[in-house]
């Protein structure tokens, strides 16, 4: 079980949730922000007619994942946490297709998107490991 984890079941009998520095230093927000690091990254290398159109949607993604984890700690109450990690899921979601079409599209090298997918899938993975842990 990762810290995050063990921090909100902990917390879950009270109805609250740690504080948010136990956020920040848990495996799946880690993950989280490397995970919009490397789509940052990835999305430098497309064309210049995509940086005003494909690129903010991609990034608005991706920064949203770790910030929906952040946001659901903040709160410090169980519900919304849980709510502000359902949001992390459907961003993650997102931010599949929208990696998927760009790879499609040939803007991003084959060993890239398969490196920030399978970061994204262990992101998702971890996320809802989280819900079904404080929403059995």
């Amino acid at each position: 079980m990762s810290d995050m984890t063990e921090t909100a079941v902990e917390k879950q009998s009270q109805g609250h949730v740690k504080s948010d520095r136990s956020c920040i230093e848990s495996d799946v927000y880690r993950k989280a922000f490397r995970l919009a690091l490397c789509t940052h990254g990835v999305t430098r290398a497309f064309p210049e007619e995509e940086r005003r159109a494909l690129v903010p949607d991609i990034l608005e993604s991706a920064i949203a994942v770790p910030v929906s984890i952040a946001n659901g700690y903040r709160f410090r109450s169980k519900r919304e946490l849980l709510d502000h990690l359902y949001i992390a899921i459907g961003k993650c979601a997102r931010l599949e297709s929208q990696l998927s079409l760009a790879y499609d599209l040939k803007y991003i090298p084959q060993k890239d998107y398969e490196a920030v997918m399978a970061l994204e899938e262990e992101v998702s993975k971890m996320l809802q490991d989280l819900i079904s842990d404080l929403d059995p």
